[in-house]
Parts: C-alpha cells; sequence; structure tokens
C-alpha cells in the first residue's frame, strides 16, 4: 500500500522530492525495482523536466544499454528543446565518456546558471581528478543553489575539509546550531 500512496501522492505533487526519494528508497528495499521504473519512466517526457525523478529513475538500473538507450532518448527530446539545461544535464550522466559527459555539463551550465545538478556533477569531476580548488568552488555554487540539497551541501563540505578550510568550517557549523 505504500507504493501505491507514494504513486498516488507523484501523480499529485510530481515535483515533491522527499516523496520521490522515500519512494526509491522503498521499492529497492521492497524489491520493487520493476514497478518503480514502470511508474518512474511515465513521467520522463513530462514538462517541466523534473531532474530528481529523472537521477532516480537513472539510478534504479546502471548498464550500458540502458544508457545507450536513455541518450537517444534525451537526444530526441533536446532536438525539439535545445537550449534545456535540464535535458543536457540529464545526458550527461548518460554519456558514454568523463569527457562527454563534462560537455553536456558545461552547456547545461552556460544554458542555465540556476541548474544546480550541472555545477554539481562538473564539481564531483573535479574532486575525482583530485582538483580539490576547483571542485570547492564549483559544488559551493550547487550548494548554494540548492541549499537544501543534502549530498550537494555535504560534498562541498567534504572538499572544503579536504582543503583544510576546518576553523571556517568550525565557525560556520557553530553558526548553525545556533540559528
Amino acid at each position: 500500500e505504500a507504493m501505491r500512496l507514494a504513486e498516488w501522492r507523484l501523480t499529485v505533487q510530481p515535483g515533491d522530492e522527499e516523496t520521490l526519494g522515500l519512494y526509491f528508497n522503498a521499492a529497492q528495499g521492497h524489491r520493487q525495482v520493476e514497478r518503480a521504473e514502470r511508474f518512474l519512466r511515465a513521467g520522463l517526457t513530462n514538462r517541466p523536466v523534473l531532474i530528481q525523478g529523472h537521477r532516480l529513475y537513472q539510478g534504479l538500473r546502471r548498464d550500458a544499454a540502458r544508457d545507450a538507450e536513455l541518450a537517444v532518448e534525451y537526444d530526441r527530446q533536446l532536438a525539439s528543446d535545445p537550449t534545456n539545461s535540464a535535458l543536457m544535464y540529464l545526458r550527461g550522466r548518460v554519456a558514454t565518456s568523463r569527457a562527454e559527459s563534462r560537455g553536456w555539463f558545461e552547456r547545461a551550465c552556460a544554458a542555465d546558471p540556476s541548474n544546480a545538478f550541472p555545477f554539481f556533477a562538473l564539481g564531483y569531476d573535479r574532486l575525482a581528478v583530485g582538483d580539490l580548488p576547483g571542485a570547492r568552488d564549483l559544488l559551493g555554487r550547487a550548494a548554494a543553489l540548492r541549499p537544501k540539497q543534502a549530498d550537494f551541501v555535504e560534498l562541498f563540505l567534504d572538499a572544503r575539509a579536504a582543503l583544510g578550510e576546518y576553523a571556517a568550517l568550525e565557525k560556520e557549523l557553530r553558526q548553525q546550531l545556533v540559528a
């Protein structure tokens, strides 16, 4: 019943990211991945593009064939909406190489500087190659744009800690506890 309730809620409020996350976790925990795939797949062509729904759909099953299928779908959607930053970001997530992904993420940032997701993806990429200052700046931008997105904020804090910014981090975290 919980899955059905979440599906009803998400049909009425598709942008409810909290319910979406709970739905994703329940689908995995209760071996309902196929059901969740069918439900989330139905929303892949909705407008506006709800990035979290796409991210979770992609995360249900990752393999080269599925990524190639999604790349074709995003290419098709981008052909009719070529300036859509969300679609560019999502296309980058299913690219076949890091260089191709980076190109899509950079295009997404340029198309919409208020879209936090491609900044996060580029920051993650910088972190992966050991460019901590570059990662900090990009992750900071993502965290500032979406301060309630826990994974953005946590990775930004990790990058700052790796750079040794302990005093500033401590001061900021203490201020948050008081507020």
